[in-house]
Order: C-alpha cells, then structure tokens, then sequence
C-alpha cells in the first residue's frame, strides 16, 4: 500500500488520497479476480459437487447397468427359445420381459423397483403388464 504522506499540519494531500484509492482499488480488484477463479475452479472439480448431484448420478448408473443386464438376459431367453421351442425358454423370455417392463416404471430420476413373488413364478400364475 501506498504510505501517505502528510503535510506539516497532518493533513494528507489530494494526491496521497487519490493514490491510496488507486492502490486499494487494485488490490480489493486482485482479491475479486482470484476468488472468482477459485470459485471457477471449485466448480469445474468433482469434490466439490454436491452429495445429491453425486448420488443421483451413481443411481442412474446403476440403473443403466441393471438395464444392460436386462437386455442381456432378455436376449439369452430368446436364445433359449429359439433353441429349445416352446419349453423352458418361453418361460425365460416372460420372465425378462416381465422384469424389463417393471423396472422402466418412471420414479423421479431413477426407475422403480417392484419385487416379483418367486411363488407365483414357480407355478406358471404370471402376467405381463
């Protein structure tokens, strides 16, 4: 900072103010210019995104990899199928086609999760929605 100097009265001049306002004036614009590009950087790095951000992004991650296993096993009972007819592998293609069809029910972000009672789909009772 610019020290002031002072006439024999004490009193600084015009010319001291108006460099002290100068000086204070780019120093307080140097502070602003690197909290704005600390904030810049705080934005573009991953810890310090918010937990829900965070959460909500590893949910829909795990719901695109249960998707994936889905089709996989959709198509694996389609093997099946065409493989072995109208045996086990009917089962296996309704069974998917049934888990597929009841976790895309939209639930806010993510997908909905209905369980499926194994009894009813041991003994044939099961429809597709």
């Amino acid at each position: 900072m610019v020290a002031v100097s002072r006439r024999e009265n004490g009193a600084a001049t015009a010319n001291d103010v108006e460099q002290w306002a100068v000086a204070i004036t780019k120093q307080w614009s140097a502070e602003v210019r690197l909290e704005i590009s600390r904030e810049k950087h705080r934005a573009r790095t991953t810890r310090y995104r918010s937990r829900r951000q965070a959460s909500q992004e590893a949910m829909i991650r795990e719901h695109q990899r249960l998707e994936e296993t889905l089709r996989r096993g959709l198509a694996a009972a389609k093997h099946t199928l065409a493989r072995d007819g109208e045996g086990q592998g009917r089962f296996y293609v309704d069974w998917m086609a049934m888990a597929t069809a009841l976790n895309r029910q939209p639930d806010g972000i993510g997908l909905k999760f209905n369980p499926i009672d194994d009894s009813q789909l041991l003994l044939g009772v099961y429809t597709l929605p």
